[in-house]
């Protein structure tokens, strides 16, 4: 291989730099992402109840937050919307701060009953 085809060094170091970057966003985010998966899960488990529609609001939002605490997100009980509309519960969460970064989750369940 003559001098022209050799990589520099500093671009070697620079290309392992930019993967290592994407490697440790990857590590910090991909507990988050899936923490917020499970309540989703949680969520549209709750709205899927048979009695949804007749329990209060605020058990939604004590059952949520809980839920969420478990999971070590920062949800709040005024972050959770309950409404009702014929027969059925929509559940859904404001966007929260999670850690540093500013998180796009937020779930919704709808019951279908």
């Amino acid at each position: 291989m003559s001098q022209a085809q050799k990589l520099p060094l500093w671009r070697a170091i620079c290309g392992f730099a930019v993967l290592g970057s994407l490697v440790l966003v990857a590590i910090v985010l991909a507990p988050l992402y899936i923490a917020n998966y499970r309540l989703t899960q949680y969520v549209r488990t709750l709205a899927a109840q048979s009695d949804a529609a007749r329990t209060p609001d605020e058990t939604f939002r004590t059952e949520i937050v809980e839920r969420a605490h478990q999971l070590h997100l920062p949800v709040q009980p005024n972050d959770v919307t309950v409404k009702h509309s014929g027969g059925r519960v929509q559940l859904q969460l404001s966007r929260y701060k999670a850690q540093l970064y500013h998180a796009d989750l937020h779930f919704s369940g709808v019951s279908t009953r």
